[in-house]
């Protein structure tokens, strides 16, 4: 793995020379900076522009030059860190799962963490993000960017906004946290999504703050949709759990799924007390997503997958071989319903350690539940330690099964 990673930053390297003019972090947009992009239509300023093949656009494989009966699945892993990782370890992280085969990858941010006030960006995070656009772009692939502006059942806004989510100042906000994500990402950006398991935060609110949320949400789409620097082949939805949409949508998920191009969809075998499911599910779950979808919402979108995850700990009634079953399982199902995935993200490259897990847990709802952080702790390819499980052989061959078209 250390020479693929080596032979593909030498390659990124290369196809990037010409992609980079300063070393500086970019610029991190302002409000009054909304209008003034290109609206997709090439490389960011002072940058050339890379050339994507089809097999790497969004759309690909719905036609082109490869047989249009075999559409395309951007599988891939999100590139955490291991435990205590460094801003090496994460660089090493991103270009082991490029290395690897993966064609797209999932980013997730609380909005609290990309604007720490409702008007002050976090530089800093912003220029992380700039530079694994930027890796992202130069090897040809896409990313997925969450906007967490609710994370579970937890509020995720910047303090100091209003509790009216309607409230200028909140939508002001919002139009801020899209205008810079427009001016950080490029045409590598395929997949923009609103919160993260937007179905649980609304199951705690009143009908009134509801429709307050709803309302919001609409507006975030709506904006994300007309932005001048929007990139040509975005698609932009709410964040779901595979469970809100298989047990068929609330009305105000249906309002927000009618508003959207796309359902994303976070999609953890867990049962309601955070225990694994069976290992054989995922086809039948891909199933009750897509039939809930069609009769239900009366929409019937593509579904994509902003994270797939099965936990192999003792703890959660699971096992590492139950983890391989679970994403062997996933490869086959997938491969017989390409046409209603086309893009799907593996949760993820390296188990977490205890206090994110811990945190995850209070934001599912579940402070101090076992079951849940060992869930939450149990979900990477490779162990803390660095060490892979089963499962990271069986993912990396799901990557070579879906390395074209």
């Amino acid at each position: 793995m250390r020479i693929q990673r080596a032979c593909l930053a030498l390659t990124i390297a290369l196809s990037g020379l010409a992609a980079c003019s300063s070393s500086d972090p970019p610029e991190v947009a302002h409000r009054d900076d909304a209008g003034t992009g290109g609206g997709g239509g090439g490389g960011k300023d002072g940058s050339a522009d890379v050339s994507v093949p089809d097999s790497a656009a969004p759309d690909a494989g719905d036609g082109g030059g490869m047989d249009a009966s075999v559409a395309a699945v951007r599988l891939g892993i999100e590139p955490n860190p291991p435990p205590g990782g460094s801003a090496t370890d994460q660089l090493e992280s991103q270009l082991d799962v490029l290395a690897a085969g993966s064609r797209g990858i999932p980013l997730v941010r609380r909005w609290s963490e990309l604007y720490p006030s409702p008007s002050q960006a976090d530089a800093k995070v912003w220029a992380r993000l700039a530079s694994t656009a930027e890796l992202i772009r130069n090897a040809q692939q896409q990313t997925l960017f969450c906007l967490a502006v609710v994370n579970h059942e937890q509020d995720a806004r910047p303090s100091g906004l209003p509790s009216d989510w309607g409230a200028p100042a909140t939508l002001a906000a919002a139009d801020a946290l899209v205008d810079t994500t427009y001016a950080t990402f490029d045409d590598e950006l395929g997949y923009l999504a609103v919160g993260t398991d937007v179905d649980l935060f609304l199951a705690q609110l009143t009908s009134a703050q509801k429709q307050g949320f709803v309302a919001f949400a609409k507006h975030v789409l709506s904006y994300a949709k007309s932005h001048p620097d929007k990139p040509a082949m975005l698609r932009v939805g709410v964040t779901i759990t595979s469970n809100g949409i298989a047990k068929g949508p609330t009305p105000e998920l249906s309002e927000l799924l009618a508003a959207s191009d796309v359902a994303i969809v976070t999609y953890t075998a867990v049962d309601e007390s955070f225990m694994a499911r069976p290992a054989s599910t995922a086809a039948g779950d891909l199933d009750a997503m897509e039939t809930a979808l069609e009769v239900e919402a009366g929409a019937a979108l593509p579904i994509v997958l902003q994270e797939v995850a099965y936990p192999s700990s003792e703890e959660a009634g699971s096992s590492e071989t139950k983890q391989t079953t679970f994403f062997d399982g996933l490869a086959q199902a997938l491969s017989a319903r390409r046409a209603h995935h086309p893009f799907v993200g593996i949760r993820s490259l390296y188990d977490a350690d205890p206090s994110t897990c811990a945190a995850e847990a209070q934001a599912l709802g579940a402070p101090g539940n076992a079951a849940a952080i060992a869930t939450s702790c149990s979900l990477g390819l490779r162990r803390a330690d660095g060490t892979p499980k089963p499962a990271q052989a069986s993912v990396y061959q799901a990557l070579a099964t879906f390395a074209t078209p």
